[in-house]
């Protein structure tokens, strides 16, 4: 996206009025792209209830998820002022977390994820922050190695 959002809060006005759109009470967040002044990646749709395992599911996933960045559009040029916003990229395809999920012999705990235990059987380890989605508000809460947490709805730092 592209646009002067400088003194105005899009999250916040997409907490205002993405009722009115369509939108549910959600999360979203934003940040610079290197190298481009004026130019920002904007994180403020999810799909949920979409079992991205069957095509059916899918396709319509995707359609809501367009849905959903028209209505982020619209409700910019209504309640933006003045300011110019413009999609300038679109994602071709949902970004999938969560669709199927396997029984194993051994479930990792949070901790253990957090200190980076590993096994002789590890498939795989992530570098990026544990993220809590709140069930009572539209915030999230990243965990990070070192016990730091970092919360949407407030944006404190504050150990765990």
């Amino acid at each position: 996206m592209i646009g002067d959002s400088e003194g105005i809060s899009i999250s916040g006005l997409i907490q205002e009025h993405g009722a009115e759109f369509g939108l549910k009470d959600d999360w979203g967040w934003d940040c610079g792209v290197p190298g481009l002044p004026g130019v920002m990646f904007r994180a403020d749709t999810h799909v949920f209830g979409c079992a991205c395992q069957r095509a059916r599911d899918l396709s319509l996933g995707e359609v809501e998820g367009r849905r959903q960045v028209r209505a982020v559009m619209d409700l910019l040029r209504k309640y933006a002022g003045d300011r110019d916003f413009r999609l300038i990229s679109l994602f071709s395809h949902l970004g999938i977390r969560d669709s199927v999920h396997y029984e194993s012999l051994y479930r990792i705990t949070g901790e253990e994820l957090m200190v980076g235990a590993a096994y002789p059987d590890t498939v795989a380890q992530g570098t990026y922050p544990i993220d809590v989605h709140h069930s009572d508000n539209a915030g999230i809460t990243y965990r990070y190695l070192g016990g730091m947490s970092m919360c949407t709805t407030t944006g404190a730092a504050r150990p765990r």
